[in-house]
Formats: C-alpha cells, structure tokens, sequence
C-alpha cells in the first residue's frame, strides 16, 4: 500500500465465475464497476458468455448520499468488445491506431511476470521483495 492505492489480485486457473469488482474511491465519492464473464469461445467461434447488461453494473455513490446506478456502456464481442479490437490490433495492418497508449510491448509484459517472481522469492525467503532489487542492472521503463 503507497500512495493510497491499493491492488489485491488473484489468479485461478479454472472458475465457474470469471469476472471482476474494480472500486475507485475519490474525494467525492465512489464508483464501483463489477462484471461476470464466465466465458469460453465455442470451436465455431461464438461466445455465448459475452457481458450484456444483465452481468455488468456500474454505480456512482457520492459522499453521503444515495447510490445511483449508471447504464454502463457494453461493446459487441468477447470481453466487453475488447477481443475484435485486439485480434484487429494483431491482424489487421489497417487497425485503427492507439492515441491513449494502451498497449503493452514485450518490456512491458516481462516485467508484468515479475509481481509473480517477486512473491514467490517473498514466499520462500519469508521476507518482502522489491522488483527493482530483481532486476538488478536491468533498464527500468521503455
């Protein structure tokens, strides 16, 4: 915990309930985001667990006052209508371009693994581990 951001995540390889809460707490409020997937893609290519509106929920609760529910924004396609946009990204060459930044390169990925590395060093030598003391030499960012 610094900086006032806190991140719990768990990882299971296989459940009947695959899904997220996500909560971000501000000065004003609070805006809770919960979604249950529970997807798989058929050999035909359909995905029959794609999130509708009757799996996904957004909530706005301002400072002490009533919550209200907000209609969330759902796009077509597996995960919230981010795998067309994914698989576009990977195969098309005419794939729309990415203003915001999203996109992770191979850095970004390697150092992603590192969270896992890092507690499982924490777990075996019953101690915190810092990723930067993990990578030792190793250029941090781009």
């Amino acid at each position: 915990y610094r900086g006032g951001a806190l991140l719990n995540y768990m990882l299971h390889s296989y459940s009947p309930w695959e899904g997220y809460h996500i909560a971000f707490n501000g000065t004003k409020g609070r805006l809770e985001h919960k979604a249950c997937e529970n997807t798989y893609i058929n050999g035909d290519g359909t995905v029959p667990g794609e999130l509708t509106k009757g799996n996904v929920s957004l909530t706005l609760v301002p400072s002490f006052k009533q919550a209200q529910p907000i209609e969330p924004r759902i796009a077509k396609g597996g995960h919230g209508g981010a795998d067309p946009v994914l698989l576009a990204d990977i195969f098309d060459p005419g794939s729309v371009a990415d203003p915001l930044g999203r996109k992770a390169n191979q850095c970004d990925g390697a150092y992603s693994i590192m969270v896992g590395i890092a507690g499982c060093h924490s777990i075996d030598e019953h101690r915190p581990v810092r990723i930067p003391d993990l990578l030792g030499d190793a250029p941090i960012g781009d």
